[in-house]
């Protein structure tokens, strides 16, 4: 991440997911390069507190308040956010543009 210039990454693959934060549970993960990450749960909420061993676990009812959340968790807004660009689609790539400012432009 370091060499790429990436601050955090957005984990939204159920593979990544899984093998990231150790549980099957409908969500995002957003890692930063430091800090602790952050597990965002669609469902299930209670079970995923149970399989997962990241420490901040909280409910995710729309993809809109991503923001908010990691602000809240995180101080801030990221200036750069890494994806799985290789399974992400286009539509879901510009969501989440929509969603994230970008600085410095």
């Amino acid at each position: 991440m370091k060499q790429q210039e990436v601050e955090t990454l957005l984990v939204v693959q159920k593979m990544d997911l899984y093998y990231l934060s150790g549980t099957t549970q409908d969500g995002i993960l957003f890692v930063p390069f430091e800090g602790k990450p952050l597990l965002m749960i669609r469902r299930e909420l209670e079970r995923a507190k149970v399989e997962s061993p990241i420490e901040n676990i909280v409910a995710l009812n729309s993809n809109r308040e991503l923001p908010s959340i990691i602000k809240e968790h995180w101080g801030r807004l990221p200036y750069s956010l890494g994806l799985e660009l290789d399974v992400l689609p286009v539509k879901d790539y510009f969501r989440l543009q929509d969603l994230f400012p970008v600085y410095g432009s």
